[in-house]
Formats: C-alpha cells, sequence, structure tokens
C-alpha cells in the first residue's frame, strides 16, 4: 500500500491554506471512526436480543464551521456551528421518518425518561419527542434558541418558515460577507439578523423585508438582548403572539 496516496489533502505537499482544506479530511475520518465505535455498541445490544427495547439517538452538542466563510470551530451563531445532527432508531422509530422542524437536544433526556417510563423530576423543562419519533402529531416546543459570548439566537416555525434572529452585542463578526456596519449610539449597540433556515441554509442573505417577524422573534430572547421597545412589548402581548 503506498500509504502516500492516503494523506488527508493539508499533507499533500501543495495543499491549500485555509480550515475548508486543512480540518475537512480529518473531521471526516474522526466521523467514521466514531461511526464504527457506534456499530461495535449496536452490534452488542442486538447479540443481546435488545434491540427492539432499545431507542439509539446519535448528536452532537455543537456543529463545526470547517471552512464555511472562511471560518473554523464552534462559537458562532452560523448554521454549521449551532445545527446539529439528530438521528435516532429502534424501539419505537418510524423507519426513514424525516423531520425538519426546529428541535432540541435539550429535549433527548425527556424522551429517554418517557420510553422508559420514568416521570420527570420536579423543576426539569425538559420535553419528550417519543410522539415525533413514532410520527404521531403532539405539542413540542413553540421555539429554541441558542447563545454564547456575545450572541443569542432563537429559531421558530412560523407557517411553513423556520425562521432564525440572531442577536448580537455590536456587529455579528466574524461571519458571512455582506453584514451590515452597525452604527454606535441610539441602540446601535445591537445587531439583529434574520435568516430562513430552510431556504437559506448557509446564511447568505438577512432578511430585511419581514419587520414583523424580527419583532415577533425578539420577544423570546433572553432578557435584555436586543431589548424592545416597551410599548411594543405591549402591543405583542396584547394580540397574543
Amino acid at each position: 500500500q503506498d500509504w502516500g496516496t492516503m494523506r488527508c489533502p493539508q499533507q499533500q505537499p501543495d495543499a491549500k491554506e485555509g480550515p475548508q482544506f486543512s480540518g475537512r479530511c480529518n473531521y471526516a475520518a474522526e466521523i467514521e471512526n466514531i461511526d464504527a465505535l457506534m456499530k461495535k455498541i449496536v452490534d452488542q445490544v442486538k447479540s443481546k436480543g435488545e434491540m427492539a427495547n432499545t431507542l439509539v439517538c446519535i448528536t452532537g452538542d455543537h456543529g463545526e464551521m470547517l471552512g464555511d466563510h472562511g471560518l473554523q470551530g464552534k462559537m458562532v451563531p452560523w448554521q454549521a456551528s449551532v445545527s446539529v445532527p439528530l438521528v435516532c432508531f429502534g424501539h419505537g422509530v418510524i423507519p426513514g421518518t424525516v423531520d425538519s422542524d426546529p428541535v432540541t437536544t435539550l429535549d433527548l433526556p425527556g424522551t429517554f425518561l418517557d420510553v422508559a417510563g420514568v416521570p420527570l423530576a420536579g423543576g426539569m423543562t425538559t420535553k419528550t419527542m417519543f410522539n415525533l419519533f413514532r410520527g404521531v402529531k403532539s405539542p413540542r416546543r413553540d421555539y429554541v434558541s441558542s447563545g454564547l459570548n456575545k450572541w443569542r439566537a432563537v429559531v421558530k416555525k412560523i407557517g411553513p418558515v423556520s425562521y432564525k434572529l440572531v442577536c448580537c452585542r455590536g456587529k455579528c463578526d466574524p461571519g458571512p460577507q455582506g453584514i451590515p456596519e452597525v452604527a454606535a449610539g441610539s441602540g446601535g449597540d445591537w445587531q439583529t439578523l434574520l435568516y430562513d433556515t430552510q431556504a437559506d441554509p448557509y446564511d447568505t442573505t438577512p432578511i430585511v423585508s419581514k419587520p414583523g417577524i424580527i419583532l415577533l422573534l425578539q420577544q423570546y430572547l433572553p432578557e435584555g438582548w436586543c431589548p424592545l421597545d416597551p410599548s411594543v412589548k405591549l402591543l405583542l402581548r396584547q394580540q397574543n403572539v
């Protein structure tokens, strides 16, 4: 075997610079290794005859930019960083079921407890997603959220569209090209950006034509983040939105 042909692109003499070239091969190799390890666990469960009684979920605690927008790492509000995979199979799951609505990994504990028939402990806010896996319509979270350091984000489905509102202290930077500068003063210390997560999965085009959606989503941000004018907040409450 000529191991020279098996090298990742960044190990080649003519390797290009940038995270989109230097990280993706190693990352893919890690995923392949984890996949092989997961197979060993699943095979062991099958050998015990317990697969029908076992729910397996594969997910992550964050994404990875891997060169999107010239960035690497996980500390930004862009989709490659904040969106994580969630694949479940086994007990009660309808094979081939795909759901593109927003969900959160915070609800995995509630799901596992539900499957096990164990009630939630006092103070737990996690919810179950088991009906979703079984193809049964049931109430779900009104919105999901995320945040780190200088940004917070809310994702909510309104009609057929899953919108993401990003709120940043100052400019949402680093990020995609074309993000406008933030004027200082007069509330300009904050920046809000609205995206359609399905039509624009790479956060390339902020939506500026839907100020009503922005106002609606702002109320779901943590207290003090991109604050609404009190009169607007009161109006939204009166309209029950």
